[in-house]
């Protein structure tokens, strides 16, 4: 996550770091009212860190970016997410607020501008549930993010979402697999008996590419 021009790294249930250019080392940093062995992830957000859990999404002091402890002269807090439908995923920047992705559906964080409620949350109708960050193709000039939900291919925006290219989704969930045999230069096709391996990605901010195997 990049904030005030430091960029913070995040290991999963062990704690944060920053680089020192100085050194050419990781410095171990420490994130106060945080529990790091539950939380999974940082995120920046409309210039609040924010860090989460498999049940909670905590946000920053807009002074000190590792500063979490709740008060309202700095901005600080925490709190569960009501309207999430299973374990938080991950948390997307999204234009203006971010979108909790659960393995069961997705919730918009819009940026309320209230330093003591600053975001309102939502849950985006139709939305299906991530295995993974793996699953979202994200950009930060992008109208709407793309994701392989549960309920396939889908354009998630802070108001809505849609489902797009069946076609595409059809052919993921199936079991056929197709590779291309370069001697003689025709598509070869396995049934499968395990789910295809995905991953979503935006190229050059124009391409949608979707890796499969």
């Amino acid at each position: 996550a990049h904030i005030n021009g430091i960029t913070y790294i995040w290991v999963a249930n062990l704690g944060a770091y920053r680089y020192n250019f100085a050194t050419y080392a990781l410095e171990a940093l420490t994130f106060s009212a945080l529990v790091p062995s539950e939380i999974l992830g940082i995120a920046a957000v409309q210039g609040y860190l924010i860090a989460w859990s498999k049940d909670t999404v905590a946000w920053s002091s807009l002074v000190d970016p590792t500063d979490f402890t709740p008060s309202l002269s700095t901005g600080a807090g925490s709190g569960s997410v009501q309207e999430a439908k299973g374990d938080i995923v991950t948390c997307v920047s999204h234009g203006g607020g971010m979108v909790i992705y659960t393995n069961q559906n997705a919730v918009t964080a819009v940026y309320s501008a209230n330093a003591r409620y600053p975001f309102n949350f939502k849950e985006l109708s139709g939305s299906g549930g991530v295995a993974s960050a793996n699953m979202i193709a994200a950009e930060a000039n992008s109208a709407a993010h793309y994701v392989y939900s549960s309920s396939g291919l889908q354009s998630m925006s802070l108001i809505a979402c849609t489902t797009v290219m069946p076609e595409v989704t059809d052919f993921l969930a199936g079991s056929l697999f197709e590779d291309f045999e370069e001697s003689t230069n025709t598509l070869v096709q396995t049934r499968v008996t395990t789910p295809l391996l995905k991953r979503l990605a935006h190229v050059s901010d124009r391409y949608l590419v979707i890796s499969y195997g």
